[in-house]
């Protein structure tokens, strides 16, 4: 547990997470792959130079050590990948409605729901020595969190915007759990700034589905404990939706450290338009006639940075490790649906409205080359 509090917090600052990251894979590139002579293979043995040869070929292209064949083939790949989100949450909050009048306090009300959940799936992908694209699908297999449900300044008077009048927690059950990523990538540079480091471009669009039911409240503020029915059920049901078309680029490397061939290094970094959408079905107020429905609808961006690890088993299998983090921010517009009351509801405001999302996940995975 502390060893993952210690990674989320490290991810938690992507632009350190970067840095650091591209230090590391500077300092072993510079350290393997400059030879101590810089005075040029011509003033070596014919033998040191066939060895300095194979080992430049391998850092320049890192599939000459996993196939006999030609580099120009064809490669197919097919992931088996197991991920685990940790430290991580996606929440919306927004303000007073304008019905309230001025002045307009934001934030009023905030749902904070945990991440922290197991995924497994698969990933398709082809591959060329310029070229890669590949297809990745995961589901969610259960999730280890709560719900916080905050509230400011709803108790009269209304006259003291940080005070925080409500705060309860809920159990977290999932109903479903999808990602899509689609991406593709294009070597553009083989040697970055002299380095045997390549360089990609790359392209690509994500889908995130997360459906959460709350269940089983405690009363934190104020000091209630659990609460009696109908707050000891199912109290709310919760589906997100991110759309995310981003762009960015990777360095890739490969560090030759044991016999059994490279380890393969890429940094990632890349930002998308995001697209955002949620709906709260709030079950509870069904014991009382009522349904209400709350909607966000929101657009942003998203920063991703990813550092992947992938080193041979044998000739067709590889297994590596990829850590991840995902910041999305996004503004928009709140609606109010409710009905079966005395006075049907639906109202849309946009003060104060806000979904944002912080990921962060080490996934484990398992390569076919075909």
């Amino acid at each position: 547990m502390q060893l993952s509090l210690r990674i989320g917090r490290w991810f938690a600052q992507p632009g350190l997470a970067a840095a650091l990251g591209a230090a590391v894979l500077v300092a072993l590139l510079c350290g393997r792959a400059w030879p101590a002579d810089q005075s040029g293979l011509g003033q070596i043995t014919s033998a040191e130079s066939a060895e300095a040869t194979e080992l430049w070929r391998g850092w320049t292209d890192p599939l000459e050590h996993f196939w006999t064949t030609a580099p120009a083939a064809t490669v197919w790949t097919i992931d088996y990948r197991v991920q685990q989100m940790f430290d991580s949450h996606t929440s919306y909050q927004f303000g007073t409605p304008p019905q309230f009048g001025p002045p307009q306090y934001t934030p009023v009300s905030k749902l904070d729901w945990s991440l922290d959940s197991t995924w497994t799936g698969l990933r398709l992908g082809v591959q060329k020595p310029n070229w890669d694209l590949h297809f990745e699908w995961l589901t969610t297999l259960g999730i280890n969190g709560s719900m916080e449900d905050f509230d400011w300044n709803i108790n009269d008077p209304r006259d003291d915007p940080t005070r925080l009048d409500s705060l309860s927690s809920s159990s977290e059950r999932w109903n479903d759990g999808q990602k899509v990523e689609i991406e593709g990538d294009y070597r553009c540079m083989e040697r970055l700034l002299g380095l045997p480091i390549e360089f990609w471009p790359l392209a690509g669009f994500r889908f995130q589905r997360f459906d959460i039911t709350g269940t089983n409240a405690v009363q934190i503020v104020p000091p209630d404990g659990p609460l009696p029915p109908p707050f000891d059920g199912d109290l709310i049901t919760f589906n997100q939706q991110y759309y995310i078309g981003y762009a960015g680029a990777q360095l890739r490397a490969a560090i030759h450290c044991w016999d059994r061939g490279p380890i393969t290094l890429t940094l990632q970094a890349d930002y998308g338009a995001t697209a955002g959408y949620n709906v709260d079905h709030h079950l509870f107020y069904e014991y009382f006639g009522v349904h209400r429905y709350t909607m966000e609808s929101t657009t942003g961006g998203a920063l991703h940075f990813a550092l992947t690890a992938e080193t041979l088993l044998n000739k067709r299998l590889s297994l590596g490790l990829q850590a991840d983090h995902m910041e999305i921010s996004t503004t928009g517009s709140h609606r109010w649906v409710e009905t079966g009351a005395t006075t049907p509801v639906d109202e849309t405001w946009s003060n104060g409205v806000s979904v944002s999302s912080s990921q962060t996940s080490l996934t484990f995975f398992l390569r076919l080359r075909i």
